[in-house]
C-alpha cells in the first residue's frame, strides 16, 4: 500500500516533469519575429551612390523562442557587398549568406524591402553657395537687416548629378533668439547627405545684422528737383515724414526728386498744356511721383507742403 509520503513525492515529481515539458515546448516552439538590421556596404572605388543607401533595414526571422530570446540582446548586421556594381541604376537582392552574426538554428524568411535599388554616379567637385540656418525670432522690435557667411561658398565633393541640382548648402542651426545687436557667430556646414564631403576646413563665420525696426522720423528743408528739364517746382524746399530702417545721417543732403515727366505726359494725353500754363501736383493724389535718390527701403508718409506748383521755364519770375 502506498504511504502519504511517497503520494506527495509522486505529485511533486508529476509536477516538475509537467514543468520541464512546458519549459522544452517554450524553448523549442517555433517563433516569428521581426528586427532592424545594419547593412555595412563594400562600395565601388570610383562611384558614389546618388542618394544615401538605407541604414538598416527590416527582417523577419523564425526560430525557436530560445534563440529569439536569446537575440534580443544582439545587434545583427550584414554586410553587403555592391563593389561590382556599374554606373547608372542598380538592383541588388539581399541574401540571408550576408549576415555576419546570424546564431544558429535562426532563419531568415523575408527581407523588407526585398530588393536594394540604388544608382551610382561619377564623383564631382563643385563650389556651392552657402546659406545661414537662422531660428528663432530677434527682439520685438529690431530685425535682421543683413546675414554674410565668410566664406560665402564650399567646395562640395559628391555626385554629379546631385551637385548639378544643388543650390545653396545651409550652416548648422543659429539661434538668434531675442537678439538686439549685430553679432558674429562661428559655426560648420550642416552635411546631411552622406553622399557630399567638403574639401576644406569645415569652419564658417556669420555675421547677423541686427538694425531697429523701421522708425518714423521727420526730414526737413529738402530740396525739391523735377526730372523734366524744361519744368520747374516753385516750392522749391519741403520737408517729409519718413518711414525707414535706416538712421537719419543716411539722409542727411539728399533730394526730393519729383517725377513731373510722368504727371505732365499723363496730362498731355487728355489735353494739349499752354506754355503759360501751371499745374497743381497733390502728393496725397500721387505719392508715387515722390521719391529719394538712396538704395535701401523706405517709406514717404508726408510732405509738407502737400501741393506743389509746376510751369515752365519759361514762366521764370512769375508766379
Amino acid at each position: 500500500m502506498t504511504s502519504t509520503k511517497d503520494k506527495h513525492s509522486l505529485k511533486v515529481l508529476a509536477i516538475l516533469i509537467a514543468c520541464i515539458i512546458w519549459g522544452w515546448i517554450q524553448l523549442n516552439e517555433e517563433e516569428v519575429t521581426v528586427r532592424r538590421v545594419r547593412v555595412q556596404y563594400l562600395k565601388p572605388s570610383n562611384l558614389l551612390e546618388v542618394e544615401e543607401l538605407p541604414e538598416s533595414i527590416s527582417v523577419e526571422i523564425k526560430g525557436s523562442k530560445g534563440r529569439i530570446r536569446q537575440m534580443k540582446q544582439t545587434q545583427l548586421q550584414m554586410q553587403l557587398d555592391i563593389a561590382d556594381a556599374h554606373l547608372g541604376k542598380n538592383a541588388r537582392t539581399f541574401q540571408a549568406n550576408e549576415f555576419i552574426n546570424l546564431p544558429e538554428g535562426v532563419q531568415i524568411e523575408r527581407f523588407t524591402p526585398p530588393v536594394l535599388d540604388f544608382e551610382l554616379d561619377t564623383p564631382a567637385v563643385r563650389e556651392i553657395p552657402i546659406r545661414a540656418n537662422i531660428v528663432g525670432i530677434a527682439n520685438a522690435n529690431y530685425k535682421v537687416a543683413n546675414i554674410t557667411t565668410n566664406p560665402d561658398s564650399v567646395s562640395i565633393r559628391g555626385p554629379a548629378k546631385s551637385l548639378h541640382d544643388l543650390e545653396y548648402i545651409s550652416t548648422k542651426p543659429i539661434n538668434i533668439s531675442n537678439l538686439d545687436s549685430t553679432s558674429n557667430f562661428s559655426t560648420q556646414i550642416a552635411l546631411n547627405n552622406t553622399t557630399f564631403s567638403i574639401n576644406q576646413a569645415n569652419i564658417v563665420d556669420v555675421v547677423i545684422d541686427i538694425r531697429e525696426k523701421n522708425k518714423v522720423s521727420v526730414l526737413p528743408n529738402l530740396p525739391t528737383l523735377s526730372n523734366r528739364l524744361n519744368w520747374q517746382i516753385k516750392e522749391t524746399t519741403a520737408s517729409i515724414m519718413l518711414e525707414s530702417g535706416e538712421d537719419d545721417v543716411q539722409f542727411q543732403q539728399v533730394t526730393l526728386l519729383i517725377n513731373v515727366d510722368d504727371f505732365i505726359s499723363a496730362i498731355e494725353k487728355i489735353a494739349p498744356i499752354e506754355a503759360t500754363d501751371s499745374l497743381q501736383l497733390n502728393f496725397d493724389e500721387h505719392p508715387e511721383l515722390f521719391s529719394l535718390p538712396v538704395d535701401f527701403p523706405y517709406t514717404i508718409r508726408s510732405v509738407e507742403p502737400n501741393r506743389f506748383t509746376i510751369y515752365q521755364k519759361e514762366q521764370s519770375g512769375t508766379d
